[in-house]
Order: structure tokens, then C-alpha cells, then sequence
């Protein structure tokens, strides 16, 4: 806050060749008990107050002396108009402090009165407003003295504790403990734990109304090490474990059916064949499934590419976890790359507000298979080439890469070369 929000404008203004009798008069009919003295230029010169006129009583001089001779001209306190408030803490002494604009002009005073107005008010609004921060609190709040009496507590800490404030208020936890208050017993031991060792204390407990509570009292020390103050802060956290038991049970029963999914994947890979072609065929994948790498199935449709690729998925290190197959061609290429990515909250508009994973993200440790990649659209080819190279891809919407630890397993019935002499 500046000076010139508390200060009085256009404040009485007097001439250095006033008279004592004329300034009397005006400080009579203004109720007034100092002025600022101006030049002709209305330069601030002076302030003359109450105690100049001891001065011409004492100098027994006529009642038509100039003020200018009972005053030191140019030997004067005063404020500017943009200063902060605070810097006129410094001059609190002074009765009539005058406030001067850029050009030495006085533009207002600052009386000891409307400083104390100022004060007061600032001090009332900021004790309201910690009322209001302590009674509409989701935490129950008490402030305890460092004899263990309870000097405040909102209504949240009335609910949490079981005991009215009629019954805590200026009462020692001590006395309460004697008493056998109901529900107290592990507030007040938080507190006395916490005198003996003037250290923050938490604990956690179930209540008087069977609600599981955090509570934590943090002690305020004097210079000398002494406990001035001790604050307790008690918290409902029913709800919150509550919501970690229903996530924990919901993780398990996800880890369930992962496993039920990955049982079914390898139901699936149950090849039967009797051929020494096959046979061969089957050793192949076995070595191959052994490399981590990128691998390319091509053949005609109905030739079992698919088998194939689930083959070599549950022979490799990865068959305990996800094979996601996706069929290129049955993506239309303006979603292409939010199905394979997954896309950020508000990605575009429709978007789900948690966005949503892609299949590199399901396929996450485990394989994805690429069926029909002769249907790649042109676009998304440098995208895929980035995951084969550098294994990072960005969601639709993001700004960071994601790791992709996922090995990528293709297959098509068309000729990829001749397509890359055509340029698709």
C-alpha cells in the first residue's frame, strides 16, 4: 500500500507571514493540531503545530507575529507520495507528517490519528481473514499454550475430538485426560509427546466415531528453546484409505485378468503340424524369437502369418507379457496415429479428458504385431521408423517422448519393395 492511499488530501495550508492569531483561528475552526507552511510557489517550508504556540507564549511577542518566527524554515520532516506505507512507520513521532509530490508540492499530511485508523483497520481485516483461513479449514485446528491449555480450535477439531468447546476452551489437556474426556485420549497424548520433546509429533488412530484421523502438533519455541505455542492439525482420512483399499483391490483384479489374457494368448499358439517343411519352419522361429529384433513375415493371405507371429511372441523373453495385434488396413489414416500412440487430455476436440493409451502403450514390454503394414499410410512411416531406431515415440497432444520397450512384428502379402521403387 502507498502513502497516498491513507493519506489526507488537500489538507489546510498555511503562509510563513500568517500571523499566531490568525493560525489559532484556523486551527480552531478546523479542529486541527498542526498545519504544513507553504511558500508562494505553495513549496513545503515548515510545519507548524500546537507546540509553537508554547514557544510564543514563552517569547511573550505580540499576537500578530508571523509564524515564520516561531518556526525553522526548510527544516522540516516530510513523505512522498508514491512511498510505501511502511516507510512512514519510521516518522511515527511526528504529529502532522506533510506528503510531497515530484515537484516539492504538499499534496497531503499523515496525522498520528488516521495512522492509528490505518493500523487498526489492517489489523481488524487480518484477524478476520485467520478466522476464516482456521473455522472453514477441512482439517480440524487447535492452538494450544505451552502449558498445554487450549486457547482456539475451529469447529472441524469439535467434531473430530468428540468434546464441545464449552468443555475445551481454557481447559489443560491435562485436566480433560483426568476427566476422561471421550475421544481425547489420542489428541492429548500428541501433545504431551510433543512438550516433552519439542519436536513435531503424527500420529495416526481411529476416533470416537470409528473415522481414521492424522494428527500432527508442531510446537512454536521461544529464543530460550521454551514452547510458546503448539499447533494441532487433525485430518479425516477415512475416505482417501478408503479410495486406496478400492485402487489396491482394482490393481489386483487387473493383475488377475492380465494373467487370465496372457494364459489365453498362449492357448492360441498351439500349432499342429506334422511336415519336415514345418518342422523347419518351427526351428526357425525358435532362433529367431531368441533376438529381440524387428521381424518381417511375408507370404500370402491365409498362409498362417498371424500364427506365426504369436509363434515367435511366446517362444521369446516376452511371452509373459501382452501380444497386441493390429490390423493396418482397418485404421482410417486421419486416426492412425492416435490409435497407435494414444493421445494427451484435449488433444483435439472429442478427446477424452484422460486421454488414452495407444497400442505401443498396451503392447508395453511385450510384442505388437503389424498385420497388413503394406496399408501403412505414407505419413506414419517416418513415425515408425523413429520407434524401430530409437524406440521413443510422442502421444498425439504430447511434448515428451515415451519409451517404447516393444518389439514390433509385421507381416503383408504385398511386395514392399517394388512399392518403396514406387515411392509409397
Amino acid at each position: 500500500m502507498k502513502v497516498e492511499d491513507i493519506m489526507i488530501k488537500d489538507p489546510i495550508l498555511l503562509r510563513p507571514d500568517y500571523s499566531i492569531s490568525k493560525v489559532a483561528r484556523i486551527f480552531e475552526e478546523h479542529k486541527i493540531g498542526g498545519a504544513p507552511v507553504v511558500d508562494d510557489n505553495g513549496l513545503l517550508i515548515g510545519v507548524f503545530t500546537k507546540r509553537h504556540f508554547y514557544k510564543f507564549i514563552n517569547m511573550e511577542s505580540s499576537k500578530n507575529t508571523p509564524i515564520a518566527k516561531l518556526m525553522r524554515i526548510n527544516d522540516v520532516v516530510y513523505g512522498h507520495l508514491h512511498s510505501d506505507i511502511s516507510q512512514i512507520f519510521n516518522y511515527s513521532n511526528v504529529g502532522v507528517l506533510p506528503i510531497v509530490d515530484s515537484n516539492h508540492k504538499v499534496v497531503g499530511i499523515i496525522t498520528r490519528d488516521n495512522l492509528f485508523q490505518y493500523l487498526w483497520k489492517t489489523s481488524t481485516e487480518l484477524n478476520s481473514d485467520l478466522r476464516y483461513l482456521l473455522q472453514f479449514s477441512f482439517d480440524g485446528l487447535s492452538i494450544v499454550d505451552g502449558d498445554g491449555t487450549i486457547l482456539y480450535r475451529n469447529s472441524v477439531m469439535k467434531k473430530l475430538t468428540g468434546v464441545p468447546d464449552e468443555e475445551a476452551i481454557g481447559r489443560s489437556v491435562h485436566e480433560l485426560r483426568k476427566k476422561g474426556a471421550y475421544g481425547t485420549s489420542n489428541y492429548i497424548s500428541s501433545i504431551k509427546v510433543c512438550q516433552q520433546t519439542k519436536k513435531p509429533v503424527t500420529v495416526t488412530y481411529i476416533n470416537y466415531e470409528g473415522r481414521r484421523v492424522v494428527d500432527t502438533c508442531s510446537p512454536v519455541l521461544e529464543a530460550d528453546g521454551s514452547i510458546k505455542r503448539i499447533i494441532c492439525n487433525i485430518r479425516d482420512v477415512t475416505e482417501f484409505n478408503l479410495l486406496q483399499e478400492e485402487l489396491q483391490e482394482a490393481h489386483d483384479l487387473n493383475k488377475k485378468y492380465k494373467i487370465t489374457l496372457q494364459e489365453q494368448y498362449k492357448k492360441r499358439t498351439k500349432t499342429i503340424y506334422s511336415s519336415p517343411k514345418m518342422q523347419d519352419l518351427m526351428d526357425y522361429i525358435s532362433r529367431i524369437a531368441l533376438v529381440d529384433s524387428t521381424v518381417l513375415i511375408t507370404g500370402e493371405s491365409g498362409t498362417g502369418k498371424e500364427l506365426v507371429a504369436e509363434n515367435i511372441h511366446y517362444s521369446s523373453t516376452r511371452k509373459d507379457y501382452p501380444l497386441i495385434k493390429v490390423n493396418c488396413s482397418s485404421i482410417p489414416e486421419s486416426l492412425f496415429e492416435s490409435e497407435m500412440f494414444g493421445y494427451e487430455s484435449g488433444a483435439f476436440t472429442g478427446a477424452k479428458k484422460t486421454g488414452k493409451l495407444g497400442y505401443f502403450d498396451l503392447a508395453e514390454n511385450g510384442s505388437i504385431f503389424l498385420d497388413e503394414i503394406g496399408d501403412l499410410p505414407y505419413s506414419f512411416q517416418v513415425k515408425l521408423l523413429r520407434v524401430i531406431q530409437n524406440k521413443e515415440y510422442i502421444r498425439v497432444g504430447g511434448n515428451k517422448y515415451q519409451k517404447a520397450n516393444v518389439r514390433i512384428l509385421a507381416a503383408t502379402n504385398k511386395d514392399l519393395l517394388q512399392m518403396v521403387r514406387q515411392n509409397r
